[in-house]
């Protein structure tokens, strides 16, 4: 008979030999299969060249059991040690732990993130949903079936942002936020970037499972991207940086040209804004994909908006480095929509 805890154990008809292994299994006699007499009167156990060894009298099974639970308690804890070392941050660098959260305005802003103020769309037919893949099949020749490329793929990062669910793989100096469910796929013959939905809190080990695939040139999670910076001083004007990157040169040959259409990929800019108004079109929304045609804006796109290309030389405001046309795509921040919204600005 076979029983259920985790030790190797080696019968034989008068005694068993217990092996400190990392898998077990506990073997005793079968229905009816008996211990020589001998086996009743012996309780006793020895050490024999690193093999413990005991006769198997009732007392004798009844140690013997013990020890089994005793060594299957040690390797359990060694075997949940291994698995905390082995989660590691997705760079590879340092340990890290992985949960589910859910995030109010005021926490998502220390991650460098604008909540969002209105729901995104819903009933939306121009996407799909990937449907979920087993750990066990992360090694099927199948899987570019899968996976959806994006933009076409919904990963429902604008739901998740908009009710404040996010994964969390925190180390030892930082946390960092992702779309959960979800992990961003290169395969070499593919075209696009691609969504696989994998198992809950087990982005990571999805991760090192794809990325050891030979037809995958990368992988990562559908993580959410701080803004670095967001302006608050009033020295702002002082536009030190022309001089760096030399503009003044550059516009001794050309002010720039309106052909030349830059997007600025963030919270859409203050498009009505004096020194922007005359440069700006129509943008883009990835999250809820309608365009943009107003906006009130942020600091932080606008301040990137205005250093790109507000108007040189009409005597208010700052001058941008160029003369060309700007557009505004919104984002929340995800990845999946920085991609697509680089997929869009190329189209366009």
């Amino acid at each position: 008979m076979t029983g259920a805890v985790s030790v190797l154990s080696v019968a034989k008809t008068q005694s068993h030999t217990l092996y400190a292994r990392r898998t077990f299994e506990v073997l005793s006699p079968a229905p009816g299969q008996r211990f020589s007499g001998a086996a009743k009167t012996m309780n006793k156990f020895k050490i024999n060249n690193g093999k413990l060894k005991m006769r198997a009298g009732r007392q004798g099974r009844m140690i013997h059991y013990a020890l089994c639970i005793f060594y299957s308690a040690i390797l359990l804890s060694l075997t949940l040690a291994a698995t905390v070392a082995a989660v590691v941050a997705p760079d590879g660098t340092s340990p890290a732990s992985l949960t589910y959260v859910t995030l109010g305005r005021e926490e998502l802003a220390k991650f460098g993130l604008l909540p969002g103020l209105q729901p995104p769309s819903i009933g939306r037919n121009d996407r799909r949903m990937p449907e979920v893949t087993g750990f066990a099949n992360l090694a099927d020749r199948d899987l570019t079936a899968r996976a959806i490329p994006l933009p076409e793929a919904d990963t429902q990062a604008a739901h998740n942002f908009f009710a404040g669910r996010f994964g969390c793989v925190q180390t030892a100096n930082d946390a960092r936020l992702f779309n959960p469910g979800i992990i961003l796929v290169k395969f070499r013959n593919a075209g696009q970037v691609a969504a696989l939905r994998v198992e809950p809190l087990r982005e990571l080990d999805a991760l090192r499972a794809v990325r050891q695939r030979s037809d995958v040139e990368f992988a990562e999670l559908d993580s959410f991207e701080r803004r670095q910076f967001d302006p608050n001083d009033a020295l702002l004007t002082n536009q030190w940086h022309h001089a760096v990157i030399g503009s003044y040169q550059a516009w001794d040959h050309s002010l720039g040209q309106p052909f030349v259409r830059v997007a600025i990929v963030d919270t859409p800019f203050q498009m009505d804004h004096p020194d922007l108004a005359a440069h700006t079109d129509a943008g883009w929304d990835v999250v809820n994909s309608v365009p943009v045609t107003s906006s009130s804006g942020i600091d932080h796109s606008t301040l990137g908006a205005g250093m790109a290309a507000a108007v040189i030389g009409n005597q208010i405001g700052v001058a941008g480095t160029s003369n060309c046309r700007i557009l505004p795509i919104n984002i929340n921040g995800a990845i999946s929509e920085m991609y697509a919204a680089v997929i869009w600005a190329a189209d366009h």
